[in-house]
């Protein structure tokens, strides 16, 4: 397997982070066109409250930079190592798809419930391809 394949779940992770990055630039846009909150409170955020149809995006692009990472880290160390294999492949591919679920989830009902699972699960899978990494060099040293 070539080592380049962890990448491209690393740059599809990349991107829907630049997508939702997009997302919050139109609804923050809408809102203020809406009248929903003054361009003021951009400022120094702190005159008023964002509305939830931004608010929500927002706080999702910033959980894409918190456990994402360590994602990205990992990913790298699996490219750099020259250690990929099916299993890190697969569980990369499942950790994007659970992140977008996530972001979707966040950005439109917002059930916390359902979102706080799809975390946990992510969190799994990242510390399953963590694990499998630590084994893999160990392996190899």
């Amino acid at each position: 397997m070539q080592s380049t394949q962890i990448l491209f779940p690393m740059t599809a992770l990349a991107l829907w982070t630049l997508f939702m990055y997009g997302l919050l630039g139109r609804r923050r846009v809408r809102v203020v066109k809406e009248k929903k909150v003054n361009l003021r409170y951009y400022r120094r955020y702190d005159e008023g409250q964002e509305p939830d149809e931004s608010r929500f995006v927002a706080r999702n692009v910033s959980n894409l930079f918190e456990m994402p990472v360590l994602f990205y880290a990992v990913c790298l160390l699996i490219f750099a190592a020259q250690i990929t294999n099916l299993p890190l492949l697969i569980l990369a591919w499942v950790y994007v798809g659970l992140r977008v679920v996530h972001s979707l989830v966040h950005v439109t009902r917002n059930v916390v419930p359902v979102r706080f699972n799809i975390f946990v699960v992510s969190y799994l899978v990242l510390a399953a391809m963590w694990i499998l990494v630590l084994v893999r060099l160990i392996q190899i040293s």
